[in-house]
């Protein structure tokens, strides 16, 4: 029986995989079994595999925007080099692959979007330079394939160490005032609802890109006020602008995005930001 073999099933999204509606069995892989920037690792557990692979959903990458921009060689070994031994796979066992990119592509050249998948790239960092470098493999190299571009993630509670369980264990210290940065725009994507969307189109051989965010934009600032309204409504939200924060990685003053292709195909099932996050917050206060 042919099965779907997912790699980096330990992060944010591989921690909602068992909450998806999938068609085949899942082989949840790990850098355990072959770290992806490895090809003879990669070619290794390949060729050892009693099973026969439906698809490949390629999820591992390094999403730490600043440790990127700090060290572009490692960002570029994981993201590009790693996703172009993944294509290899699929190339040689002539099966489609599905690679995470993020919308993180867009935004270098001061535009506000929305973005959708006809939109120019332009990274405004060295995170989103090493995950365009990997789409651009794909599309050299494979026709069938889904490219699918998720924005601002959140999810995974113990696995988030992104925006909101920063925000979250700020409150958890005890602090009184929190400051957000309101002049950056982004579109939230829930790791759960993400996993379950993508579970759908890979029923599908529509192939190409899709954006894959929750409806609409938020601000940091949008997002922090809500997160303390939440588990605090007494802490004080500042915003601020983002040279508050001495980042490594300059930042897209836009993520907002619109996912144009997963409408055209009745596919999106993404719900708005601000109910994504409310249901988020809840599951952190159930898992807490």
């Amino acid at each position: 029986m042919k099965k779907i073999l997912i790699t980096g099933t330990t992060g944010m999204v591989g921690h909602y995989i068992d909450h998806a509606d999938w068609h085949l069995d899942v082989v949840k892989t790990t850098r355990s079994d072959f770290d992806i920037r490895d090809l003879d690792q990669v070619d290794s557990y390949f060729d050892r595999m009693d099973f026969e692979v439906d698809i490949i959903i390629h999820l591992s990458a390094e999403t730490d925007v600043d440790k990127c921009e700090q060290d572009f060689d490692h960002a570029f070994m994981v993201n590009t080099i790693g996703t172009q031994n993944m294509v290899y796979q699929a190339l040689k066992f002539n099966v489609p692959l599905l690679y995470t990119s993020t919308v993180g592509i867009f935004g270098g050249d001061g535009s506000l979007g929305p973005f959708n998948e006809f939109s120019p790239p332009c990274p405004a960092n060295k995170y989103g330079l090493s995950k365009l470098h990997g789409e651009q493999i794909i599309k050299n190299h494979i026709s069938r394939y889904f490219i699918v571009r998720p924005g601002w993630m959140m999810g995974g509670v113990d696995k988030d160490k992104k925006f909101v369980m920063k925000i979250v264990k700020q409150i958890q210290a005890g602090k009184k005032e929190i400051f957000g940065i309101d002049e950056i725009i982004g579109s939230p994507t829930y790791a759960r609802e993400l996993i379950q969307n993508i579970s759908q189109i890979i029923k599908t051989q529509l192939w190409g890109t899709y954006h894959c965010t929750n409806i609409g934009k938020m601000s940091r600032y949008d997002m922090a006020e809500m997160i303390c309204e939440h588990f605090n409504p007494s802490i004080k939200v500042i915003p601020v602008k983002s040279d508050y924060f001495d980042l490594p990685a300059p930042r897209a003053v836009s993520e907002y995005s619109e996912n144009k292709m997963l409408g055209i195909r009745n596919l999106n099932f993404m719900s708005s930001s601000e109910d994504a996050l409310k249901t988020y917050l809840d599951e952190i206060s159930r898992e807490l």
